[in-house]
């Protein structure tokens, strides 16, 4: 779950400061906002309310008309000072926070204050700010933000059948990002230089080793998948500084969303594609899969690229995965968003399933085909493929559970105070941070290296005693020795180990002509006297001294029978 749970958080769609308001469940919405001296920008940050439709009347910027059946009221007041805000009804410890009949009847309000908010205390040094809005477009509205917190806007219509809708803009500093997700622009720009950092080094090793043609088929894929993680990030910070520089919503910005929910499906699925492949041995165990095995490895990769596409879009098309208050319409249904996504989650959970089951199973199977083979070094690799992904799953598990004693141990006014500052690590670049740290891992244990290389294209010869305990295999290896699976693949170009699989001799036109024989002479024969340290040897390798050294004991042997049969004569 931890790839998707990474691309859908970097998938969330960034909330501009403008939040949509209406009657019914947007009646109230919240944002955080920062102050200048704490995150600073060109502007200066504030709030201010714009009402679009009320009824039948709708804001015509070109053509602005008045109306004398409009009425809206607000109030915007930081979330701390929600304790100031109605008025005590009776010991019950109930309060009443608008000025409607029932609080006349109570003595709560004045009538002057009929149709707006309530408080019981003197909210002049407060943050609290109550108003009326009267007129379709801005309202008479400034209201200054000079320290951070959590800033809420309410409203409400005295006509109960009344319908409207507007918006509300929480202005920061920096721009046009939410206060809670400005931090991404500085973690995405951070991550995509360490993916630049690590595929210059990865992929200078390559370069390296291709030159000496100790290239393997999955080092190629991990190098392109290197370079296409750095671009994806690359244009998931890009997509926050668009934002960020973008006043509302345009064309540009929806395909360029389009753009990147293709981006992140292709990272999701490649990831797991690639994962599949070194479960089932590739590049290890085995050079080539069979064909049939990586089509279908192939057509569960489309099937699962299509649906997640699918489901990001349409997730994207419907609502904010971040956001941190809802932004529906008047016309919305909060019923279809939830169908859409549940069609477009099915075909996604299914493919995701079908991939952690034979990702697992593969590796499991493998494990044990190496483990039976004594493949010791080989089984070492794939013992450390499992325990990054161990270890990737208790840092995932790690900080949902450090998360989770965090929020236990806030007050719920703390949490709603707080938690709008630092929620973005946990939920968003947590499983961005987890995601680097474990292609980091994979590339490392299968960086282009000589010992990689051999690794792949050599099999060690069985450790210990043989499947039948016979011991013959006692006293001569320990682990250390290898067999090489595919000589040719040593001195050979990329294209000629397509078509050559193996080094077997019954493939080579070796001559079966018999040898030339020599016929021996002994000089032992001729004079009867024996020579010392006779050989039978023919010639004997050396250097050009040993040789001259060799001729030179021969002539004084030759001299020296010489000398005997004149004596003898």
């Amino acid at each position: 779950m931890l790839l998707l749970w990474s691309a859908l958080a970097v998938l969330g769609v960034a909330n501009a400061n403008r939040i949509m308001l209406d009657n019914d469940v947007n009646s109230q919405v919240c944002e955080g906002i920062y102050a200048k001296q704490d995150w600073g920008g060109p502007r200066s940050p504030h709030i201010n309310i714009k009402l679009d439709q009320f009824n039948d009347h709708k804001y015509d910027a070109l053509n602005p008309k008045e109306y004398d059946d409009i009425e809206v009221s607000y109030v915007v007041f930081e979330y701390r000072d929600l304790d100031k805000l109605g008025v005590p009804v009776g010991e019950s410890g109930r309060k009443m926070y608008i000025c409607n009949d029932v609080s006349l009847e109570a003595g709560l309000c004045d009538q002057d204050q009929y149709g707006s908010f309530i408080s019981s205390v003197d909210i002049t040094n407060t943050t609290i700010h109550i108003a009326k809005v009267s007129q379709l477009g801005m309202a008479n509205l400034t209201y200054p933000v000079t320290k951070t917190g959590y800033y809420c806007v309410s409203t409400f219509s005295t006509d109960k059948k009344a319908t409207y809708k507007g918006q509300v803009n929480f202005q920061n500093a920096f721009g046009q990002l939410s206060a809670s997700e400005i931090p991404k622009l500085p973690a995405y720009g951070i991550l995509t230089l360490c993916y630049a950092v690590t595929l210059a080094l990865y992929g200078f090793q390559f370069f390296k080793k291709r030159d000496q043609n100790q290239i393997l088929p999955l080092q190629k894929y991990l190098l392109a998948m290197l370079a296409f993680l750095t671009f994806d990030t690359l244009v998931v910070w890009s997509y926050y500084d668009l934002v960020n520089r973008t006043i509302g919503t345009n064309w540009f910005v929806k395909v360029y969303v389009v753009f990147m929910s293709i981006l992140s499906s292709a990272k999701l699925t490649f990831s797991f594609f690639l994962l599949l492949l070194i479960g089932l041995g590739y590049g290890v165990v085995s050079l080539k899969l069979p064909k049939k095995i990586m089509f279908r490895c192939k057509i569960l990769a489309g099937v699962h690229f299509t649906s997640s596409m699918l489901y990001l879009i349409g997730t994207y098309t419907t609502e904010g995965s971040n956001s941190n208050s809802t932004s529906s319409g008047i016309e919305s249904s909060s019923e279809n968003p939830s169908f859409w996504s549940l069609v477009f989650l099915i075909p996604v959970a299914v493919t995701l399933t079908t991939y952690y089951f034979l990702i697992l199973t593969s590796i499991r199977q493998t494990t044990a085909n190496l483990h039976k083979q004594r493949q010791v070094i080989k089984l070492q690799l794939y013992q450390n493929l499992f325990r990054i992904i161990s270890f990737a799953v208790f840092l995932t598990t790690g900080g949902l559970v450090l998360s989770s004693f965090i929020i236990l141990s806030m007050t719920s006014n703390e949490i709603v105070e707080q938690n709008w500052k630092g929620s973005y690590f946990i939920i968003d670049f947590w499983p961005s941070i987890t995601f680097f740290g474990i292609f980091l891992g994979i590339a490392w244990l299968w960086r282009p290296t000589e010992t990689s290389y051999m690794l792949a294209v050599s099999q060690q010869l069985s450790t210990g005693e043989g499947e039948e305990g016979d011991g013959s295999f006692n006293g001569y290896q320990h682990g250390n020795e290898f067999e090489l699976d595919d000589v040719s693949l040593m001195s050979h170009s990329d294209e000629e180990n397509t078509q050559r699989d193996s080094f077997e001799l019954n493939n080579q036109s070796i001559p079966q002509d018999e040898p030339p024989k020599y016929k021996e002479t002994d000089h032992d024969v001729d004079h009867g006297v024996p020579v010392s340290n006779a050989s039978n040897t023919l010639f004997e390798l050396g250097d050009e001294d040993a040789e001259e050294d060799s001729s030179k004991k021969k002539n004084e042997r030759l001299d020296h029978a010489a000398s005997l049969d004149k004596k003898m004569s």
